[in-house]
């Protein structure tokens, strides 16, 4: 190496490797349905293994050692894209969850999400007891058709009370 004039020359530069991607979690979604299950699903930037850990306690503040009560099976075979359907949980409960994926070694663990089962408990058995009665909205004209002939009803049988005057009633009617 010379240097001449401020000049270096005869330096060789090395490109470092590239980096090797991290396992990045991407596009995180819980979706409650209609009849209770939880679809989770998520992308990774490269196929990993995955699953799904959850529980009725948020663990939002734990660094690592989470201890969900419930956990999927992690899936034998390796996708970027992931899609997990979780049944059998109870009505009316709030589920804490965690995307996991796995590749190349590496593990990532998703921020928690909450899948809200208790705000469609209600929905649920409202929609099983009235079926397509309260669906349609046949059951608010119905209410409303009920309250307006009670209003009615009342308002006639109150009417010839309010306008008796006992005072002018005949002795014998008193």
């Amino acid at each position: 190496m010379q240097n001449s004039g401020g000049v270096v020359s005869g330096v060789s530069i090395t490109r470092p490797a590239a980096p090797v991607s991290s396992l990045v979690i991407s596009d995180l979604a819980v979706n409650v349905q209609d009849n209770g299950d939880v679809i989770v699903t998520w992308d990774t930037n490269k196929p990993a293994t995955s699953r799904v850990i959850y529980g009725t306690f948020s663990q939002v503040d734990r660094q690592g050692d989470y201890r969900y009560e419930y956990a999927t099976n992690e899936t034998l075979e390796k996708s970027a894209n992931h899609r997990f359907n979780l049944n059998s949980l109870k009505p009316g409960q709030k589920y804490y969850l965690r995307a996991v994926a796995k590749a190349d070694g590496e593990v990532k663990v998703s921020e928690e999400r909450i899948a809200d089962l208790v705000s469609t408990a209600g929905l649920g058995i409202a929609f099983a007891s009235f079926g397509d009665l309260f669906k349609n909205g046949w059951f608010f004209i119905l209410l409303i058709l009920i309250l307006l002939i009670g209003w009615l009803v009342g308002r006639a049988y109150r009417r010839p009370y309010r306008d008796w005057d006992v005072s002018r009633a005949p002795t014998g009617e008193r």
